[in-house]
């Protein structure tokens, strides 16, 4: 006994319905911009996307998803395929930029630091320099002070 029987027969397409129409492969692809110009174009990327699309027909995965979606994953893929090259060829343009960047900032630094040379000496703060002072040092940073900055001195002891 036969459980899946259809109870209306197979349609047939009309002569008035247009080759278009009756056609949902072609419909699919004329609804993909991607796949529409490079049918159209032909080349690479066209037999890219035929191959790309028999192998997702085989794939279980996408044989019950619509014709739209199908055809949007194989525009995908066939467009990350040709952006790769691209892609690889700008990484390696910016990375020999990069090494060539760091080859001329090492080539401008000394060989070690005592090349470099103090451009600068440390500067203490007013308590540091009391802290460190003797007597005598101590007595003459306050006559080069007012007694307003004195007094905010010995304040902060």
């Amino acid at each position: 006994m036969k459980s899946f029987e259809t109870t209306s027969p197979p349609t047939e397409p009309s002569q008035e319905q247009s080759p278009a129409e009756s056609n949902p492969v072609a419909e699919a692809i004329k609804g993909n911009a991607d796949l529409n110009a490079w049918r159209t174009e032909g080349g690479d990327k066209w037999s890219k996307a035929l191959d790309i699309d028999d192998e997702l027909r085989a794939d279980p995965h996408w044989q019950d998803k619509p014709l739209a979606d199908r055809f949007t994953e194989v525009s995908r893929r066939v467009n990350a395929a040709f952006e790769k090259p691209a892609a690889s060829a700008n990484s390696q343009e910016v990375r020999a930029k990069a090494e060539a960047a760091e080859e001329q900032a090492n080539a401008d630094l000394p060989a070690s630091p005592s090349e470099v040379g103090a451009t600068s000496a440390h500067q203490g703060t007013v308590m540091d320099k009391v802290a460190n002072a003797d007597a005598d040092e101590v007595g003459a940073m306050f006559d080069n002070m007012s007694d307003d900055q004195i007094e905010a001195l010995l304040s902060t002891l």
